[in-house]
């Protein structure tokens, strides 16, 4: 419901941009903290784009919207920012050109071609992040992720083996080489700028379940339960193991009564499956 600032280090907080509905990111001008910026929008809201003030110290901002050079779009926006007045934002909307930059601090704005790459899950994927060290390399995720050589105007896939759904991205400071990405399946490190990923979820106890468990009547340590955007997976009291004939969302699941060889399991898209062999394997039923 707007923008929060505080002054007392997180003690107290005051909203500066009251009726800008969904905040999603913003910049301040690293050479001019009165100048800031945000993207504002979700799905539903009609007052969605990238507002800019010039007096972003002050008790009660001032803030106008920024129309030169942006398309409308569907979904919402970040930013990525190094220092200066250079801009890069990634305004989803699904389908065409999706990245801009600006040269004047969010001013003006240009768009920047063979920049789709949010999908069809734009309401919630949408992650972009600069190389710190060579500015014309963006690292940008939706479902999928992809580095976008900005002079080349050229969008390359990257992430293979990585799980979909991109919320995240950030370097090491340190070293340029070296950025991590947050996704529906956890978080993921790259030491070689994108050419490969390594898992980084041991001990990170993250996974949400969606809905109710399938217990079984015979034996209560033994259950099934769906995971968001993680499929399936069964417990036996001691073990968890994966369903990887289910992928996707999981959802509701069961077992029969009195007869743990037979499993129930939903996904999304109204998705449901079916195991005789005590969830080891399985086929869709409807």
């Amino acid at each position: 419901d707007g923008l929060y600032r505080s002054v007392n280090s997180g003690g107290t907080w005051t909203n500066i941009a009251p009726g800008k509905i969904y905040v999603s990111d913003v910049v301040i001008n690293s050479a001019n903290p009165d100048q800031m910026l945000i993207t504002v929008g979700n799905l539903t809201n009609t007052a969605k784009g990238i507002y800019r003030t010039t007096n972003g110290t002050s008790a009660n901002p001032t803030w106008t919207k920024i129309n030169s050079g942006l398309n409308s779009f569907a979904g919402f926006g970040r930013f990525a920012y190094l220092s200066g007045s250079t801009v890069y934002a990634s305004l989803s909307n699904g389908a065409g050109n999706e990245l801009y930059t600006s040269g004047n601090f969010g001013q003006t704005w240009t768009e920047l071609d063979n920049s789709s790459f949010t999908s069809f899950q734009l309401w919630c994927t949408n992650a972009i992040e600069i190389n710190p060290s060579n500015p014309n390399i963006l690292i940008v995720g939706g479902v999928n992720l992809f580095r976008y050589t900005i002079s080349a105007e050229d969008l390359q896939g990257i992430g293979g083996g990585v799980h979909d759904d991109f919320h995240d991205i950030a370097y090491d400071p340190s070293n340029s080489n070296t950025f991590y990405v947050a996704c529906d399946g956890g978080v993921y490190k790259t030491t070689n700028g994108g050419n490969s990923f390594t898992e980084m979820n041991n001990g990170l106890g993250a996974t949400q379940f969606y809905a109710s468990l399938g217990v079984s009547t015979t034996n209560p340590t033994l259950f099934l339960g769906g995971l968001q955007d993680n499929g399936v997976v069964r417990y036996n009291g001691t073990n968890w193991t994966q369903m990887g004939w289910i992928g996707g969302d999981g959802t509701t699941c069961a077992i029969q009564p009195g007869n743990n060889n037979v499993m129930i399991a939903c996904r999304d898209a109204r998705g449901i499956y079916r195991s005789s062999n005590g969830g080891g394997g399985g086929g869709a039923v409807g």
